[in-house]
């Protein structure tokens, strides 16, 4: 291996690392020393580099997943403001606080089956396609209508007649 390659290689991997604890390409370049176009460069060219960016990038998502559920769970000190939050000694004193927030987009995230927002849009009636000149529509756009119209039809709800 040449030292060009070597110096590269060498540079490549700086660069993961750094992403995987970041997992912001801006402050990894900046780490690694790298330009942001050597970077883009190396995913475009190099196959292998474009994978292990994406499993740095998984890295960088799991730690904020841990901090996420650390901050959810245990919670972080949060200093009392005011004299209230003075001991004797006028030190400032804190509580620990947890992240509802935090806990539901967790679930949300890994349990999305239970936990997800739920919404249900129901038409009923008909529809009225009165007034619309449908020799102005591409075939593509005349295809859509006879798709809603056949669902509309095997769902009961049959299209108004004008």
């Amino acid at each position: 291996m040449s030292e060009e390659n070597k110096t590269e290689h060498r540079k490549k991997r700086a660069m993961l690392a750094a992403l995987a604890r970041t997992g912001v390409v801006v402050e990894a370049c900046r780490a690694a020393k790298v330009g942001r176009t050597s970077h883009y460069a190396w995913l475009k060219e190099d196959p292998q580099y474009a994978a292990a960016v994406e499993d740095a990038m998984e890295q960088a998502a799991d730690l904020l997943e841990a901090e996420a559920r650390l901050r959810a769970t245990e919670g972080v000190e949060e200093p009392i403001i005011g004299r209230v939050g003075k001991d004797q000694d006028g030190v400032i004193t804190t509580v620990r606080k947890k992240s509802d927030t935090l806990l539901i987009f967790l679930l949300k995230g890994r349990r999305p089956e239970v936990f997800r927002e739920r919404a249900e849009v129901r038409h009923t009636g008909g529809v009225n396609v009165s007034g619309i000149d449908l020799s102005k529509l591409s075939a593509a756009e005349l295809a859509q209508v006879e798709a809603l119209l056949s669902k509309a039809a095997e769902g009961g709800d049959a299209p108004a007649q004008s």
